[in-house]
């Protein structure tokens, strides 16, 4: 009886001990489920976080050009490009803020800022109504002058004068600010489609906003706004 007891012991531990082959495949399976599942969303979350926050670095430095300009009286600019180094990095959007006096190309190394990682330029593909969602005015970095040259990558700026209204030409008065003098710079991120933001002076005396990608056009034929 002794003997029999001790074996039934040791069958119903060796039962309770661990898991089976198909057990252990089978927790397997539902991790890598869950895993497929929660990935791609956790992915999504950090690209629209890096979405949101570089349009907010943009926003910011329209802000901070204005107040230079009405500072230290005289046009700032906010210079904007999408780079990249090699075939194997990704893009970069680089910026930085100085006075219109001085060209882009003349700018120090440490006069640029970069975006979050990522994020790109939308300015490459006309939307459903042939528009560009960017309309920023594209610039000459060695002579900082307005240029309608098709480039691979063109650089933008958003131009202040010394009051910090939005202006075309540097020496322009704020009563002279055009149509063409505001615009719009709209990012993306390659893995969010039409998940878009943009940055927009929207009145001739400088007011800067953040707008969204909907689903219908605003009276300028674009989405973004």
């Amino acid at each position: 009886m002794i003997n029999q007891k001790k074996t039934s012991d040791r069958s119903l531990t060796s039962s309770n001990s661990g898991f089976t082959l198909i057990e252990q495949l089978i927790i397997i399976f539902i991790i890598g489920v869950l895993g497929a599942i929660a990935i791609p969303s956790w992915l999504g979350f950090i690209y629209r976080h890096r979405l949101a926050s570089s349009t907010g670095q943009l926003q910011w430095a329209f802000k901070m050009a204005q107040s230079d300009a009405k500072r230290e009286k005289t046009a700032w600019q906010v210079s904007i490009q999408e780079t990249q180094e090699t075939q194997q990095t990704p893009k970069t959007i680089k910026f930085a803020l100085h006075p219109a006096s001085i060209p882009p190309v003349q700018l120090p190394a440490g006069s640029w800022q970069t975006l979050e990682p990522g994020i790109i330029i939308d300015d490459k593909q006309p939307n459903p109504k042939g528009k560009l969602e960017t309309s920023l005015r594209k610039i000459n970095p060695t002579t900082n002058k307005v240029t309608t040259k098709a480039t691979k990558d063109p650089m933008y700026r958003a131009l202040f004068n010394y009051k910090g209204c939005p202006v075309y030409f540097p020496n322009d008065e704020c009563t002279q600010t055009s149509l063409q003098a505001l615009g719009t710079i709209t990012l993306n991120h390659p893995d969010l489609g039409n998940t878009k933001r943009c940055v927009i002076i929207s009145t001739v005396l400088g007011v800067t906003r953040i707008g969204k990608e909907n689903t219908k056009p605003n009276t300028n034929d674009r989405y973004c706004y």
